[in-house]
This record gives C-alpha cells, structure tokens and sequence, in this order.
C-alpha cells in the first residue's frame, strides 16, 4: 500500500531528502504534457480528372515543430505507390497499417511529418497510377517529436457497404490525439462525425476527416456515419502529446503487488489472471496499459517467448513482432497479436536470432549453413535473399544476444572453419553495407567454453563475456585485436551503446572495483555507465545510495532509442533464488513471508535515462521468474522507446509445460 506524504516524510530524514529530490526533479527536469491542439486544414480533390498528383497549400504558415498529417485517398483500389512531399522539404512517413486498397475503385492512406521545418507550405501527394485524387492536410500543435501511437485501417474483406464507416481498433495512451477518415464510393453522399469527434473537412465530397483528443487510455475505433448506405475504407491513427511517459516517477519505496495472492472469497485460482489475446489490461499500481500478444499453447501448440533483450523484437516501425516457440519455431504478429507471417512461412536458420533492420520495416536478417541472409515480407510470406557466403566456413551463425550495429551496418558472427571443430571458431565481422569481410582472425572457440555472450558496440567494437576473459569480459577492436580487459572480478548482465553526447558506453555493474563504480558505496548491485574510450564512470545509472540498490536485472538498451525526452534503458526485473521464495507460483511455491522479502523493484519493469536523472516505474511483469529459466521476463524496448515486450507465464502452473510464458506489450509513451 502506498504511504500517506505525512508518514513517508515521518519515517526518516533519508526519505525526506528523497521526497526533496523529487520535487527538484519535477520542477526542474520533467515536462509537463503537451496540450494538443488543432492548428489549420486545407484540402483538394479532383475526382472528375485523372492525375497522379494533387498539391493543397495551407492557408497560413505553419509553424516550426508542429505536426502535419496528411490523408490521401486515391479513387482506386490500385494507386500503385503513394508518396507525400512538400515545398519545406520535412519528411513523411507512410502510416503502412493504414494502407486500405479494397474490392471497390477506392484507397486510402495517412502520411505524417513530425518537428516540422515551419513556413509557408505546400504539400503534394503523388501516385504511380492515374486516377481521381483527393488530399486533405491537418497541422496540430503539442505533439512528440516521435509522434506514432498507433494505427489502423479497414482489414473488411470485399467492399464494405453500410452508413457507418469505421477503422479498425487503435490501442492508445490517455492524452492522445486520433485521427482518423473516411472515404466512400459514393461523392453525394453527406459524412458526420463519429460520437466525441470533430469533422475538420467538408461533410459533402464523399471523403472526411475527423479527430479527437482523449481523455483516457484505451481502445477506440474511427467511427463516422453517412446520410445513406455506400461502399466505404475507413483508417485512423493515434499520436502522442509531448512530454508523456506511462508509469510513475520512482519514490524509492516498495511497492508490494496487489492481487499477488487471494484475499478474498471470489478470488479464483489465479489471482491476477491475464486477458485473451488482443486485450489488455492497466497496471494496478503504476498505470500503464500491457495489452497480450500471445496465447503460444492456444495459437501454436508451445509456449511463445521474444528471445532477449539484447535485441530488437520491434520492427523498424514498430508495426510487428518476432516471437520464438518453444519449439525452435519462429512467427512474425502485428501489435494486437495477429499472425502476419505464419510458422510455415519462416525461413529456416542455423540459429535462434532473427534480426530487424532498423530502417526498412519489411527486412529482416537471418544465417544458415555458411551464409547470411535478407528476408523480406511481403503480405503474410517472406522472400529469402542471400546476401554473403562466408567461403571456407562450413557454418556461421548469428550469436544468440547480439543485434546489429546501431546504424544498421556490422554483425559479429560465429563461424567454423571446413574440417574444424567448434573449438576453431572464429569472430568473423561483417559490413552487410559494403557486403565486405571487416576482420576474421579472433578465434574465441566454442559457446561456453569459450564465449558466453557477443554484443557489438556502434562503432563495431565488441563486448564479449565467457572463458576467453577469464569467465567475465572483454572489448575487442574491429580488427580482432584486444582493446581493453575491464578488471571485473564476475561477469553482469550488460548492455553497450552510445548516450547523451554520443560517447560509446558499457552499462554494467562495477562488481566491486571502484574504479568503474559512479555508484557511491554500492559497488555490486548497481548500473554505472562507462566510456569505453576513456575506460572510465561517467553517471551512475540506478543504485547508488541513498536510492535502493537492485534485485537482479535483465537490460535492454537501444541506442537508437532517441526521443523528445531523451535516451532510456529498460530494466526488467527477477528472482535468482530457488522456490519457495517471493516470487514462485502461488500458492504451492509461494514463500509464507514473501511480502516481508518484497523489495524496492522486485518484479517490476523500470525505465532509467541513460544519464541517471530520472527513474520511471512502470508495472509487474506478473511472472513467478523464479519457477525457470524462460520466465525471467527479459523485456525489450523499441528502437524509438516507445514500446517494450515482456515474457511471464502469469502464475499459471497447469500447462503441462515446464518453461511455459506468453509474451505482452506495454506502450511505453
């Protein structure tokens, strides 16, 4: 239960100068959000022509950092490409979820530019195939730089007919803004707003556009009605306002789980239980919405997990999700959980890692045999493309914890000489931009005997842990020479990137030398970030006195994750002991005294600024992390920081299945 303030500030002097420490950070550091706000609207249509363009200029300048949003609905079901530019040169990005091209001579697609130039603007849509067009143009005010919450279009097969056009369901945030339109076969034909929403276009060309600003998180739909029924696409999308993060600024307190166990008469056998797939549920101590992404047992016969945190599970766009089964098996879903590419339909590889190109969101990489491959998805399949052949190897493989380099461009892998054994095997990096052998002459030997764990670090480096360190870790140049041995006594969980002013860091525990400790006195269950180029603490991440010190962590860093508030960590924690404990199924492996166990962070997912300064609690991951190996929840956050996953098997202990779990999205902002 939290304490009142009368009887935190009571307790002790040390929780008074954390409660102090507080306020200077919301008054100093925190941003309030953004109150957004319809700035202007034009739009354009030429349905009696056939055009491959339509430009539509604002009546009024527009202003620098705001947003524009521009809607495009072609009067055919096959406009080719749609591509969106304007005359201050910003950037726009294809909303590909909102994309509805259905068996009626009609389409539709929303493009945003975010942190606008400002100006005097014109704004041109342009497809590949000529038809009627029409452009509708919106500028809003109070938006995140990185902006997209969520999108959907009209997955209806056929051609809708009804007088209630709508898009499929958004899961958003509280305080977002939707957008969402409409476009219908029929011009005559008058569209009204749907209830809460406001039409910013006129009522009578057969197309609209609406929005709303919400009050509260949850699910919503883009709903109009016509004066009569007509063939229809709807879509709709979601963005953020600035300065917004779900969950709660850290006290520093513990904060026992409510519903851990039954307390009452009509508590079933479980009582926290999970919700289907596709649903979700807000976090009942820290606020923020976890929707579910996976029934495994249901959907594909085998628990599902997403891997590790080392790497992305996120798509360029964060439109999808790679999931892995117990199995071995491999299956791509889109936010709500839906199966875009199916288990049949997954390339097959020589090891368990698929990795995400940061930019294109179709692509994906993946290794079998001695080669390196590119699969692309296209609808629900994906074509395989070799991209190198690594001669006089008979196997290279993609370590089981590493992503590609920041800018999309290096790998580590693992490869066997032909006639070798695995004793041989040597760290091949690889330029996948330049299609170019960087350095092939470390050899680190085989998993566990030689290597544990390969990270790379933006600028190609490595971070490897395992026996070749002496059992804990070492940095190597691109060149597979030692560049640094840090003086660690025992390896940690570890993550590598770049922060605030773009020094390549480590983001690890001291492990007690003092030297690498930014931490105060607390040199073992601590974060300190380090600058591998100096070899030296730059911040203390979390831990250090007076704060809490940590439980056990699994981490999670994109360096890319760069957004209007700044660079995050995620951390997700876990129980290391054997059952009975605080964190074992309830209620036959449950510790009598596990509340009096319960500390600061225990079994929660936090996000950490990369320079320390702020601390944001965002919910339980709800798993008994104790009962194996797979329920250590090992969340992993997005490139742009906005989402994360997370496995728990949910204190569900029937399944049949010793490493059960099931996988679940937060929206982090």
């Amino acid at each position: 239960m939290r304490k009142s303030v009368l009887s935190f500030v009571s307790q002790s002097k040390r929780r008074l100068g954390r409660l102090l420490w507080m306020f200077a950070l919301l008054c100093l550091g925190m941003r309030a959000f953004g109150q957004i706000k319809f700035v202007q609207e034009a739009e354009g249509i030429n349905s009696g022509t056939i055009n491959t363009s339509m430009a539509v200029t604002f009546a009024s300048p527009t202003t620098s950092g705001d947003l524009i949003v521009a809607y495009v609905a072609p009067a055919t079901n096959q406009p080719g490409s749609i591509s969106v530019t304007d005359s201050d040169g910003n950037a726009y990005t294809a909303a590909t979820s909102t994309m509805s091209a259905s068996q009626c001579p009609i389409a539709q697609q929303f493009f945003y530019a975010s942190n606008i130039v400002g100006g005097n603007d014109t704004i041109t849509t342009t497809i590949t195939n000529p038809d009627g067009l029409a452009l509708v143009i919106l500028e809003y005010s109070g938006i995140a730089i990185s902006p997209l919450d969520s999108q959907a279009g009209t997955s209806q097969m056929g051609c809708p007919w009804s007088n209630s056009p709508s898009s499929d369901v958004l899961m958003t945030n509280g305080n977002d803004l939707v957008v969402s339109g409409a476009v219908l076969t029929s011009a005559n034909t008058m569209l009204a707003p749907g209830s809460g929403y406001t039409l910013r276009t006129d009522a009578f060309h057969g197309f609209a556009v609406e929005d709303e600003v919400l009050s509260a998180a949850g699910t919503y739909t883009g709903t109009f009605s016509s004066s009569g029924p007509a063939n229809w696409v709807a879509a709709a999308i979601s963005f953020k306002p600035s300065g917004i993060l779900c969950g709660q600024l850290d006290d520093g307190l513990t904060h026992v789980p409510p519903s851990y166990v039954c307390t009452g008469a009509n508590c079933g056998p479980n009582p926290f239980p999970p919700p289907p797939v596709g649903q979700s549920y807000v976090d009942p101590q820290y606020g923020c919405r976890v929707m579910r992404l996976a029934d495994g047992i249901a959907q594909f016969g085998v628990p599902a997990h997403h891997y590790y945190g080392t790497f992305a599970s996120f798509n360029a766009d964060d439109s999808k999700v790679m999931l892995f089964l117990d199995n071995g098996g491999k299956v791509i879903v889109d936010l709500h959980g839906n199966v875009i590419v199916p288990l049949g339909n997954m390339p097959s590889s020589n090891t368990s890692v698929y990795l995400w190109d940061p930019a294109n969101p179709a692509v994906f990489y993946y290794s079998n045999g001695n080669q390196f491959l590119k699969g692309t998805i296209t609808n629900n399949a994906v074509s395989s493309t070799a991209l190198h052949t690594f001669d006089g190897y008979s196997n290279c493989a993609i370590p089981d914890q590493e992503d590609l380099s920041d800018d999309g461009s290096k790998l580590w892998l693992v490869c066997t000489p032909i006639g070798g054994s695995t004793s041989q095997n040597v760290a091949v990096l690889y330029n996948l931009l330049s299609d170019t052998v960087v350095s092939n002459s470390l050899v680190i030997g085989a998993k566990e005997s030689g290597w544990h764990k390969i990270q790379i670090f933006p600028s190609g480096k490595m971070l490897l842990t395992g026996e070749l360190c002496n059992g804990t870790q070492c940095i190597y140049n691109t060149d597979g020479t030692l560049y640094w041995q840090p003086p660690f006594g025992y390896s940690s969980h570890s993550e590598v990137g770049s922060d605030l002013q773009g020094r390549e860091v480590m983001i690890s525990s001291a492990s007690g030398i003092a030297s690498l400790n930014a931490c105060g006195s607390e040199m073992w269950s601590s974060l300190t970030v380090i600058d591998i180029n100096a070899k030296a603490p730059v911040n203390c991440l979390i831990g250090g006195p007076p704060n809490p010190k940590l439980p056990p962590w699994e981490i999670s860093y994109r360096d890319s994750g760069n957004n209007s508030s700044g660079k995050w960590v995620l951390l997700s924690m876990f129980d290391q002991s054997a059952c009975p404990d605080y964190s074992c199924f309830y209620p036959q492996d449950l510790a009598a005294n596990w509340q009096s166990l319960w500390r600061p962070y225990d079994e929660e997912l936090v996000l950490v600024k990369i320079d320390g300064s702020q601390v944001q609690r965002l919910g339980y991951s709800w798993s008994r992390s104790a009962e194996n190996y797979w329920a250590v929840p090992r969340a992993s956050i997005s490139r742009d920081g906005k989402y994360l996953i997370f496995d728990s098997n949910f204190n569900i202990s029937n399944t049949g299945f010793p490493q059960y779990s099931d996988v679940y999205l937060m929206q982090i902002q």
